[in-house]
């Protein structure tokens, strides 16, 4: 049986990447490409989460993972403060 709320989040989040890559089509600047590629990260990284709550929750194989809580897990195994400390001192000077 298809989870019918799954399958909308699914199709909701497709829109939005549809609404931000045409609403990205419409501005030229320096950044484009960049923001291009840090959306279509973001949405790898939120479809990730999805897979694994879905996964966890449809087998019950584990609690389903908050979206903050698996940022913050992410953000501690790249060791995203020390990479964050050394760009601000670098943007500093």
């Amino acid at each position: 049986m298809i989870n019918l709320q799954a399958l909308g989040i699914i199709i909701g989040f497709i829109m939005l990447l549809a609404f931000f890559f045409k609403f990205m089509n419409k501005l030229h600047t320096v950044t484009y490409g960049s923001a291009r590629w840090l959306l279509i990260g973001l949405g790898v990284l939120v479809l990730a989460w999805g897979i694994y709550n879905y996964m966890g929750y449809r087998f019950q194989l584990w609690e389903p993972l908050s979206l903050d809580t698996y940022i913050n897990a992410l953000a501690e195994k790249l060791n995203l403060k020390d990479w964050l400390d050394s760009l601000n001192k670098i943007l500093k000077i």
